[in-house]
């Protein structure tokens, strides 16, 4: 009998599989029986061999719809191959993430003493509805086999931009389920969603032993909220913490890069209508644009 389905929600611009997620999805077949890998992009030539043995199933379609619309993309797959016919639980997760740090088993023993109907291993409530992070949420059978989950899922469209689809997506989903489905939800870390986004905590969540880091505490310059030098310090698997290092310097290349780019070569138009190119910020070349 199948146990757990997971649809794998993944985005790279150059149509590849990273090597932080093949990690991921290994250690995901220790508690998914099923794994499907839904991508909002198109492949390159190397996916699917990266994938062969990994997953179930893997889907390749930009759509322009986000993590949500790889997931409607899954669950369209699992229905149509009966996935989910005898299927206790659902993951739904995606490529944000490093891990998993600590053993996916583990939690999962943990979270089935909760007695919840959906379950996530964080909440977030600043500035926001409170809500379950959506890179990682378990559903029972209960909640993924109601019309109101379904019906959710079937209505994801493309929209303006990454907050709309938090608002109306991340955010709406959780409160969809409390709220009008009356469900019960349960969080496996539960730090100080009130006063932080507790994704940003990274040493904070390794010391309540969490799976997941987010990807963007060292690709993205003021995401984290503590020393990004201690993780690489303290992250307990020596191969995620070369994926963390690469993508950090990899970012720290970057901004150097530009910075020095900026330096040595500046061209603008100014407010007043003039084109001006600087070298090492001296001016070379001043024109007044025609209208």
């Amino acid at each position: 009998m199948t146990q757990r389905v997971a649809i794998f929600a993944g985005y790279n611009r150059k149509g590849k599989v990273e090597d932080y997620v093949l990690f991921y999805l290994k250690a995901l077949h220790g508690v998914a029986d099923r794994i499907i890998y839904v991508a909002d992009n198109s492949p390159n030539q190397t996916c699917e061999k990266q994938l062969r043995g990994l997953v179930d199933a893997a889907v390749f379609e930009p759509h322009g719809e986000y993590d949500f619309g790889s997931w409607k993309r899954g669950l369209q797959l699992a229905r149509k191959r009966h996935f989910l016919d005898d299927a206790a639980e659902l993951i739904l997760c995606n490529d944000s993430c490093y891990g998993p740090f600590f053993p996916f088993a583990e939690m999962f023993a943990k979270m089935e003493l909760s007695g919840a109907d959906f379950w996530g291993i964080t909440k977030n409530c600043k500035n926001i509805r409170e809500h379950i992070q959506s890179y990682f949420i378990v559903f029972n059978k209960n909640v993924f086999s109601s019309p109101l989950f379904t019906e959710f899922f079937a209505q994801i469209k493309p929209e303006k931009d990454i907050w709309d689809v938090v608002t109306k997506y991340e955010v709406g989903l959780s409160r969809l389920l409390i709220e009008k489905g009356r469900f019960r939800f349960a969080v496996y870390c539960p730090i100080d969603p009130g006063r932080h986004d507790p994704s940003k905590l990274g040493l904070s969540l390794l010391k309540v032993r969490c799976p997941l880091l987010k990807r963007k505490i060292y690709t993205r310059g003021c995401f984290a909220e503590e020393s990004k030098i201690l993780l690489l310090w303290r992250a307990p698997v020596p191969q995620l913490r070369q994926y963390m290092q690469k993508d950090y310097f990899a970012f720290f290349f970057i901004r150097i890069a530009a910075t020095l780019k900026r330096f040595f070569y500046q061209s603008k138009i100014t407010s007043s209508g003039r084109h001006i190119i600087k070298i090492c910020r001296i001016p070379v070349y001043s024109k007044k644009l025609k209208h």
